[in-house]
């Protein structure tokens, strides 16, 4: 049970009161409901998010795992973890955003918000050592209008104040979006328009901080397709892979061997439909 209590106190301007610590809770899926009683002065607005749905589950490294969490409203998401993840046991709570953040145009102007998404938080300051696989499907009438294979997932990032793109997989006709992460924070299901050529493309952050939680590096606003890859200033092939259908590569500052690369300045190659253009991102460890 929470409780969340404000005595004898008449509150200044809008205040929103939120509970966000819970105990003795068990792994399984949970419907909190607040209920806010007036005795003061306080003009009480009920919001529509008082109700909110979580799943909870203990994770162990020996074994893969997969937390899901059913809506009332028909909807799902899940997360996939594989086996040794974590050094120890984690608790993982899946849960509905209280609310997103707005996005902005410091990385593409393109990236559209559809406010479907959810939030994964850890009982520790750990993160896990492989790549887990997310899942949040849509309804026909959320997605009314819009272009379903531009459907990419997208992680908030903190420190940057703004959305990336994940390496994605929309499913049209399964009303659902997949995207990998090495990072649990806050994810939504955004719009990412392809580039119509090369002139608009991005690449962030950069420079990429691995050590300061930087988990990969976006190259978006690219036309479906597009070859990129990878080099040192040396003219070694570090890496390439090609332009989704919403535009977007993933680099993971990792080289083909798999292994992390070193600090340094790298040479980005993209091609599409004829156009060549080369970028430079750089590694700082």
């Amino acid at each position: 049970h929470a409780r969340l209590s404000v005595t004898n106190a008449a509150l200044d301007g809008d205040t929103v009161l939120m509970v966000n610590s819970f105990a003795a809770l068990v792994s399984g899926t949970t419907l909190f409901t607040v209920t806010l009683t007036e005795a003061l002065v306080n003009n009480v607005v009920p919001d529509t998010n008082a109700a909110n749905e979580l799943t909870i589950s203990t994770v162990s490294p020996s074994s893969a795992a997969l937390v899901t969490l059913s809506l009332a409203w028909g909807r799902t998401m899940s997360v996939s973890i594989p086996a040794g993840s974590f050094a120890g046991d984690a608790v993982i709570t899946l849960r509905v955003p209280y609310f997103m953040p707005v996005p902005t145009s410091m990385h593409n102007p393109a990236l559209q918000a559809t406010g479907i998404g959810m939030e994964i938080t850890l009982d520790q300051a750990v993160q896990p050592v492989k790549a887990a696989t997310l899942e949040v499907t849509y309804t026909d009438a959320e997605m009314a209008g819009v272009d379903r294979s531009k459907l990419v997932l997208a992680r908030y990032d903190e420190g940057a104040k703004g959305w990336i793109p994940l390496e994605s997989v929309s499913y049209p006709k399964q009303n659902k979006v997949t995207g990998k992460t090495t990072h649990f924070s806050l994810f939504q299901v955004m719009v990412l328009s392809a580039g119509v050529n090369l002139n608009g493309a991005h690449i962030y952050p950069n420079p990429f901080y691995p050590n300061k939680g930087h988990t990969q590096v976006s190259m978006d606003g690219l036309p479906e397709g597009t070859a990129v890859k990878v080099y040192t200033l040396n003219g070694e092939l570090v890496w390439e892979g090609k332009a989704s259908a919403a535009g977007l590569a993933v680099w993971y500052g990792r080289n083909k061997a798999g292994r992390k690369v070193a600090s340094g300045l790298y040479l980005v190659h993209l091609e599409s439909g004829g156009q060549k253009k080369i970028k430079k991102v750089s590694v700082v460890k």
